[in-house]
């Protein structure tokens, strides 16, 4: 079941991130175009960091915050992870909600 979690917790990140960068680029014409970069190149930092066993650089990939050995064998997440996710999500939510409310919007005519 927490295996099953672990994969809510990255939407959550993405999440974030995406109502971030949607505030922050101006005119996107397709949502691929931006989410598949960003998703991609987090995915390679992480697969890159396990390859060389840099431990540091799993602090930077959303998919490297869960450990799926470490849950399986001590029933829980690493804490620093839930913490450091939680800080981001509510970051990245204040920062959007902020930006959104200063914006400019015009309305359609």
């Amino acid at each position: 079941m927490m295996i099953l979690a672990k994969l809510g917790l990255i939407q959550l990140a993405f999440l974030a991130l995406g109502f971030l960068l949607s505030v922050l680029l101006k005119k996107v014409k397709s949502a691929i175009a931006v989410s598949l970069p960003v998703v991609f190149s987090f995915f390679i930092v992480g697969t890159i960091a396990a390859v060389l066993g840099i431990d540091e650089i799993k602090y930077v990939s959303p998919f490297k915050f869960f450990n799926s050995d470490y849950i399986i064998s001590h029933n829980a997440y690493e804490v620093q992870f839930l913490i450091l996710e939680l800080v981001f999500v509510v970051v990245a939510v204040i920062a959007s909600y902020t930006i959104y409310i200063k914006k400019d919007i015009r309305a359609a005519a």
